[in-house]
């Protein structure tokens, strides 16, 4: 019994794509192999609003590691937040090369194609 098919859910910032994602997640039965990761919304204290992104694993909600920040060191921005290319590298590339029969990727975009974009120039 094949449950599972490719898909891709595409839409503008806080329509829910993250939110589908968990709420699949929670459906694959236990013990399916699954990897890859979501990202998540960071908030700072006291009301501050958005201040970053982070990468979850899927299999580990606890995992977790810096995807962008607002006022980070770094090179690659996109609009506010600077991409942190190591935590993306060193937590989320990782995720990608488990081998699963499930391989959830939360965002495609331009904070993890910047990467690809530095590696052409090199």
């Amino acid at each position: 019994k094949q449950w599972y098919q490719r898909r891709v859910r595409a839409g503008k910032p806080g329509v829910g794509k993250t939110t589908l994602v968990k709420y699949l997640l929670e459906t694959i039965p236990a013990g399916e192999p699954i990897s890859g990761f979501y990202t998540v919304e960071v908030r700072g204290g006291d009301g501050a609003g958005r201040i970053g992104f982070d990468v979850v694993s899927v299999t580990d909600p606890s995992s977790r590691s810096k995807l962008a920040r607002v006022g980070a060191p770094g090179r690659h921005k996109v609009g506010k937040y600077t991409v942190c290319k190591d935590g993306f590298e060193l937590h989320a590339l990782p995720l990608l090369s488990t081998p699963s029969r499930v391989m959830v990727i939360d965002e495609i975009g331009k904070m993890e194609d910047l990467e690809q974009q530095n590696e052409e120039q090199q």
